[in-house]
């Protein structure tokens, strides 16, 4: 009787362990068919994604082939000395993306080999659609067209500014800050003054630097130090295109202040000579400075702001830092 009794009870708990493990494994089996259809769904509407972005894009590109011009948000700058001229010619041949805050650079449109500005009715650049690839060309303001525009999240930005020093946005992202010291100085008492505030003389990158310094500049008709020097083997050549000491090369910018140097940028004298001057009888000028005003050496010209000078004389000078940025969206 014991025995028929150990036997019920064993046969018993195999068949709940059998039921058990059984259970386990549907229960396993329905949770893989789920994860399977949901990454089947996940699949289906990715490809459904993928498919409108196509059609999407095929409808953008049959739209840009029945244009053939759109207008870009560039402007060339041409020289206000042949603004409305009966015979215009080409000066200074670059185009600029315009931000329309002082404290913020314009953008420089590159490799616009086809610009060609001859007249102040020429200065808008649209985009050809005609050929194997989308390029700028050179158009009336008066056209009326389709316009880019680009949209984008902003961007929050958050730097430091030494004491005294004030912040202008250059071009791709780059922020200095810049500040006036009235000296006077000569050019290397100006540079050690800079260096004490771990700063360097000031350099310009754009038009809009100019006219930033202009602002911040306490003074009238002066010519502030800026960080360029003539290169060594020009100080006893004269600045002039066709050789190795040209216009725009034989004067230099120091420690990385800035990477532009145009010819339009030099002011010229008021009795016709050009600048920069050094080594046409008026003694060694290896020194840059920026003009403001009109000093009284200077032409009518203030729309052109360079000139050199010998360093040892005292002047106002600027000083330039870099400052270390933090973006985040």
């Amino acid at each position: 009787m014991t025995v028929i009794k150990n036997f019920i009870l064993e046969t018993s708990k195999t068949g709940f362990l059998i039921h058990y493990f059984q259970g386990r494994l549907v229960q396993q089996l329905r949770q893989k068919i789920m994860e399977f259809y949901e990454k089947k769904e996940k699949q289906v509407e990715l490809q459904r994604k993928i498919q409108a972005s196509n059609s999407l894009n095929a409808g953008r590109l049959r739209c840009l082939k029945s244009v053939v011009l759109t207008r870009a948000g560039a402007e060339g700058r041409l020289h206000e000395s042949v603004k409305s001229n009966v015979t215009c010619q080409e000066v200074a041949n670059r185009f600029l993306v315009k931000s329309g805050n002082v404290s913020v650079a314009d953008y420089f449109v590159k490799d616009f080999k086809d610009a060609k500005i001859e007249c102040d009715n020429m200065l808008s650049a649209g985009i050809s659609f005609l050929g194997e690839k989308p390029k700028f060309v050179v158009m009336s303001e008066s056209r009326s067209l389709p316009v880019w525009c680009k949209l984008g999240l902003p961007k929050t930005t958050t730097y430091s500014v030494p004491a005294g020093y004030t912040p202008f946005f250059r071009n791709k992202g780059d922020i200095v800050a810049h500040k006036y010291y009235p000296g006077p100085a000569n050019y290397d008492e100006a540079s050690k003054q800079c260096k004490k505030d771990g700063s360097f003389l000031s350099g310009i990158n754009e038009l809009k630097e100019v006219e930033f310094l202009k602002s911040i500049a306490q003074c009238k008709n002066c010519q502030p130090w800026l960080g360029g020097l003539r290169r060594k083997d020009c100080e006893d050549k004269p600045s002039k295109d066709g050789t190795i000491c040209t216009r725009v090369n034989s004067i230099t910018w120091q420690d990385g202040v800035a990477t532009e140097f145009f010819l339009d940028w030099w002011r010229n004298g008021n009795d016709g000579h050009t600048n920069p001057s050094s080594g046409t009888g008026g003694g060694l000028q290896a020194c840059l400075t920026f003009i403001v005003g009109t000093p009284s050496w200077a032409d009518e010209d203030s729309s052109r702001f360079l000139d050199d000078m010998g360093c040892e004389y005292k002047n106002p000078f600027f000083c330039m830092k870099r400052l270390n940025v933090t973006v985040e969206n």
